[in-house]
């Protein structure tokens, strides 16, 4: 005889977790077995109870349900195109109910009889004793409990049938050799895309993407993740169809999110960006981010090649021991790589890409590299780990050689910071000329201040890094405040300063609301709490921020208060359109001379020209109303970072602005933005003439090192420490870079090495350590 088991050859569905699907969209009330039947698959799975056990657990909810037998025959009416049927000599057996098997075959059937009255099977015999003879002929797939006795043994994968063993063992390495292959190719195809978004953005993009071929490292370390990510999503779904649409589309996705990150804001995406998800939504906001005819292709693509996979691939994984075994294999084989191969610092540096990375350009060492390698590379950065040889108590005493010193009520001045957003001085470039000079406002303001350059670690975007480096005093990137950190704000407040301030857009860009109170501010308002009820703005302009200013300085003379006030303008931010003139009405023919401009980047230079003009009014009114006071006060300015001049800063190059970050001319030209610190008349009484003249090129973090040193005041350890810092490094930059005596370099002596190391040391102490009470009663809470 020949026989087939219904469970392994004849149907491919869970046959009891499908009719119970089946009735309780029917029958609500059906919802009291869920809990049950999910213990007892979680059970039988880690095989913990037996197969009759679970049999007769998952069929007990038959009799409750309500007209069974008419659930019966509509059930088997919709699915039973789905039996696969032998032919009429080969015998069906089952294990599940006979009045449900039979009704999907349509023919007559070995099964177990369930007694509905009694809850429960007559019987329950086992596929194995329904056969009465020694030798006989099975059907079925590898797990068919028939099949180990069997005199012929006939495997059916799919609608196909293999005699013998070796035929069929055969066709399942075949399967998965296959599979496999696919599998690689698809990553290796995600892994091109990827790669070729990135290129883009490169000056020489055709020969750059060619290169991530012939490196075979760059390309295998872009190409492995893909593999990892696929193979995961495979033994997760156990459909390759499933694996490439999901991870296809998200890798896809995260390709074209580089690209035009890069193009807006000259800056790849770096996997803090990830835990600040909320920038994407301001940035599709503020761009206008337009998908090509290929882009809209290849997304389409992902799905459709997704389908054919799932229509002519049998890749499934048949032994369920295998899929967490393997998913776990994976995950483990993949996290021990990302932590030995693709967060090692040497590995990086090693994986050169001779010709298309620039020394001061992080943007191009990045893209040289691809985009999956350099991205899950950035993830070193996420976490900032102690430095090497560290020893906070070693830290502590180094820094309680420097004595903290308070400030002599008498010497307390108001202090408002304002950091101006995309602020450049452009007027420094000898390539322009202007009709209309945007700093015409300012100059008698400027030649009034002590000014200078600050070299920032941003281009185009990144504002709070600037924001945050003249905050705290700390170099480096600090996206991220999620506790109390030492600051000047802290400090001032200590002092028995009022510190608080006000940034006219979202609360969430950057995670400001809960930063700036970490950060030690008591109060700092924002667009959507405070500028648009009072101002009836959305996103509030200058006019707005300057007016707040002004009157909370009134506000804090008025009660006797010293205050420390910090501000981030938003007037200024781009995009800057390339069609739509602001300027037409006021300044029909623009700023800037027009030597033969591309039409849309002198709208756009022209935009943006037009806003600084309207920032340099501003400043011009506040300086004006703030000299008019008999109390003291210090203005700082500076700018967080150049401005965003069209994709792939087109604008610069029209312009014949030199960002050729191969040379130090570029690099300052691309890095660079003004400082301006100014005193109204009262405190140069109180202080003398020491707000002019030349302060010289820093970083952020030692600005309000040089306002201290104007006032007098020696501060704290940190900053009495960074002063002597300062006496050798004036910039330790995000590309590697310091201005080290002078001198814009990457080679340091041992000496100078030494003591940026020691530098690194101080600087994860003082972040790490909160030194201050930390009382936020005064304070808005964090939001949770």
């Amino acid at each position: 005889m020949e026989y087939i088991v219904f469970e392994n050859g004849v149907y491919p569905k869970k046959l009891e977790r499908q009719f119970f699907r089946y009735c309780l969209v029917r029958q609500l009330s059906l919802l009291k077995f869920i809990f049950i039947y999910l213990l007892i698959d979680a059970a039988r799975y880690f095989h913990l109870i037996s197969r009759v056990k679970y049999m007769r657990k998952h069929w007990s909810f038959l009799p409750s349900v309500r007209d069974l037998h008419t659930k019966i025959d509509d059930f088997a009416a919709k699915y039973s195109k789905l039996a696969r049927l032998p032919e009429d000599d080969v015998v069906i057996l089952s294990e599940h109910p006979r009045i449900i098997v039979k009704k999907l075959v349509g023919r007559k059937v070995t099964a177990n009889k369930y007694q509905i009255k009694k809850h429960t099977f007559k019987a329950f015999n086992s596929v194995e004793s329904m056969i009465d003879e020694e030798e006989y002929t099975a059907y079925g797939d590898y797990r068919s409990p028939i099949l180990k006795k069997a005199a012929v043994k006939k495997y059916i994968s799919g609608r196909k049938v293999y005699e013998g063993t070796r035929s069929y063992v055969l066709h399942i390495v075949l399967r998965y050799t296959i599979t496999a292959v696919i599998l690689l190719g698809l990553s290796a195809a995600l892994g091109a895309l990827s790669r070729y978004y990135a290129s883009l953005s490169h000056e020489k993009h055709a020969a750059l993407f060619a290169s991530y071929f012939a490196n075979a490292r760059i390309f295998w370390l872009n190409t492995i993740p893909i593999i990892a990510i696929l193979a995961f999503l495979y033994f997760i779904f156990n459909r390759l169809s499933y694996a490439f649409l999901i991870g296809g589309l998200g890798i896809y996705a995260l390709s074209l999110t580089n690209y035009f990150k890069i193009q807006f804001r000259s800056d790849p995406i770096w996997f803090d960006d990830i835990n600040i998800i909320s920038e994407a939504n301001n940035m599709t906001d503020r761009y206008i981010v337009k998908l090509s005819t290929e882009m809209i292709v290849f997304f389409i693509a992902i799905p459709v090649i997704a389908a054919i996979i799932r229509i002519f691939l049998n890749d499934r994984i048949r032994r369920n021991y295998i899929r967490p075994l393997g998913a776990a294999a994976v995950f483990f084989a993949f996290a021990i790589l990302l932590t030995n191969v693709y967060l090692s610092e040497r590995l990086y540096v090693n994986t050169k890409n001779p010709g298309f990375e620039k020394d001061f350009s992080t943007r191009d060492q990045y893209i040289a590299r691809g985009f999956i390698y350099p991205l899950l590379y950035s993830v070193k950065g996420a976490e900032e780990k102690p430095p090497v040889l560290y020893k906070a108590p070693e830290i502590k005493n180094q820094l309680e050689q420097y004595t903290p010193e308070d400030i002599p009520d008498e010497n307390k001045v108001n202090i408002i910071g304002i950091m101006l957003e995309a602020y450049g001085d452009f007027s420094r470039f000898p390539e322009i000329e202007f009709t209309v000079d945007p700093y015409e406002n300012i100059k008698e303001f400027r030649e009034n201040s002590y000014t200078g350059e600050l070299v920032t670690d941003i281009f185009a975007a990144g504002t709070v890094t600037t924001e945050r480096q003249f905050l705290t005093g700390l170099p480096y990137d600090l996206n991220l405040v999620r506790k109390n950190m030492n600051s000047y704000v802290w400090y001032l407040r200590d002092q028995g300063y009022t510190v608080n301030g006000g940034h006219p857009s979202h609360s969430w860009f950057y995670e400001r609301k809960n930063a700036n109170i970490f950060l030690g501010f008591q109060n700092y308002n924002f667009d959507d709490d405070y500028y648009f009820n009072k101002y009836e703005y959305h996103i509030a302009d200058n006019y707005c921020l300057f007016e707040d200013v002004i009157d909370n300085f009134e506000d804090a003379v008025s009660k006797g208060e010293k205050t420390f006030s910090f501000y981030v303008t938003y007037e200024g931010h781009g995009p800057y359109d390339d069609t739509i003139k602001y300027y037409e009405e006021e300044f029909p023919n623009g700023f800037l001379k027009d030597k033969g401009y591309d039409d849309a980047s002198l709208a756009i230079a022209n935009n943006y020209f037009y806003l600084v003009n309207n920032t340099n009014k501003w400043l011009a009114k506040l300086s004006r109303e703030l000299n008019e006071s008999e109390e003291p006060v210090v203005l700082v300015l500076f700018g967080d970072h150049m401005p965003w001049m069209g994709n792939n800063n087109c604008v610069y190059n029209d312009l014949g602005i030199d960002l050729d970050l191969s040379t130090e001319k570029g690099f300052y030209n691309y890095y660079e933005t003004p400082y301006m610190v100014w005193a109204n008349d009262a405190a140069r009484v109180k202080f003398g003439d020491v707000f002019n003249g030349y302060g010289g090129r820093f970083g952020p973090y030692f600005l309000m090192n040089h306002v201290f040193s104007l006032l007098g005041w020696k501060g704290n350890e940190y900053m009495q420490y960074m002063n002597e810092i300062e006496k050798t490094f004036t910039a330790i930059h995000s590309t590697g870079y310091t201005i080290c005596n002078g001198e814009l370099t990457k080679d340091l002596d041992d000496k100078n090495k030494d003591l940026i190391n020691d530098l690194s040391k101080v600087k994860f102490y003082w972040k790490n350590t909160f030194k201050y009470s930390g009382d936020l009663s005064s304070n808005k809470q964090p939001v949770e």
